[in-house]
This record gives structure tokens, C-alpha cells and sequence, in this order.
């Protein structure tokens, strides 16, 4: 019966002391990670001559498309037009007079936009116009990234110390406990 509560109170202590180290143990652990790439596109990227007259570009955008717009005017006497962007029944955007141009835009709503550059206030000279209008977005992107993480919770050691102690105490149990000699019945 010795033997029993030294042989438990080793394994006790055995399973208890590998209870206290796996907390602290870490593994490489893969997972997949979201984060954001910035794509764009040219809505237009143009030079043009605007006459003395209102010159037109249309195309058709999305609601929330984000718009960078620059409108360079070069050439010709006062270097200014009358800029604006609509939808054919309301006005977004509207410049006076302007020469350079740089506005970001998010587009209300999904629709054919006229980009209008009018020279008319001019009688004879033309506006040489350069143009660029980007359409920014992001997208989502994944990418396997390698972590340390742990093999087991930290909690895990609180029943690890238990279990140790446990087997301690059984063991010393088990070495000190008298053995009771069995007495063999008398004839």
C-alpha cells in the first residue's frame, strides 16, 4: 500500500509539474489577416482647347465613388473658365472664373455626370484645359501572418501548482506512513 501512494503521489506531482510549464510553452500559430489596399482608376486624364463656348464630358459614376478632380487651365489671355459638374437637373460642383482646380468628391448618387468647362465670357480666346479626375477606392486584401501563441491558458498552471502539491504531499505521505505488519492468525 506504500508503494501505491508514492507511485500516485510521483504521477501527481509528474502531471502537475507539466501543467505549470505548457502555459508557458508558445507554438507558431498562421492566421489570415484583412487589411486594406488603395486601388484608383482614371475617370478622365485629357488635354483639350475649350472655344469660346461650353465644352461637355459625361460619364456615368456610382453613388460613393470618390473622386479626385484637377482642372488646369493654360493658354490664352485670362486663364479661367466656369467649371461644373452635374447631373443634368442639379448642380454638385460649380466654379467661377477658376484656373486650377483640386477637389476631392463623393458621388450622392449612381447616375451619368456632365463635367462642363464653359469658356463663353471669352469673345475670341480659347483655354487650352487639362483634366484629371481619379476614382479612388480600397479593396480587402488577406495575408497569412505567423504568430506565437500559447500552447495552453495561463489558468492551466493554477491546477498544475494543485495537482503538484497534491503529489507532494501524497508522496511524503506514502514515504513516512508506518506499514501495519499483518498478523497471522494464531493456531
Amino acid at each position: 500500500m506504500k508503494k501505491a501512494f508514492v507511485g500516485l503521489g510521483a504521477f501527481a506531482l509528474i502531471i502537475g509539474i507539466i501543467l505549470i510549464a505548457l502555459p508557458f510553452v508558445y507554438v507558431p500559430k498562421t492566421v489570415s489577416q484583412a487589411y486594406q489596399v488603395p486601388q484608383s482608376s482614371d475617370v478622365f486624364n485629357t488635354s483639350f482647347v475649350v472655344p469660346p463656348a461650353i465644352t461637355t464630358q459625361t460619364t456615368y459614376l456610382d453613388a460613393g465613388d470618390t473622386l479626385n478632380i484637377q482642372v488646369t487651365v493654360t493658354g490664352g489671355g485670362n486663364l479661367d473658365i466656369n467649371f461644373n459638374v452635374n447631373d443634368g437637373a442639379t448642380t454638385y460642383l460649380s466654379y467661377t472664373r477658376a484656373t486650377t482646380i483640386s477637389r476631392t468628391w463623393t458621388v450622392p448618387l449612381s447616375s451619368n455626370y456632365n463635367f462642363v468647362y464653359d469658356n463663353s465670357f471669352s469673345t475670341f480666346t480659347s483655354k487650352d484645359v487639362t483634366v484629371l479626375v481619379t476614382k479612388n477606392w480600397t479593396t480587402t486584401a488577406y495575408k497569412d501572418v505567423t504568430t506565437n501563441s500559447q500552447l495552453l491558458p495561463f489558468e492551466v498552471a493554477y491546477v498544475g501548482v494543485v495537482l503538484a502539491l497534491a503529489g507532494i504531499g501524497i508522496t511524503i505521505y506514502g514515504v513516512v506512513k508506518k506499514e501495519i505488519p499483518k498478523s497471522t492468525p494464531s493456531p
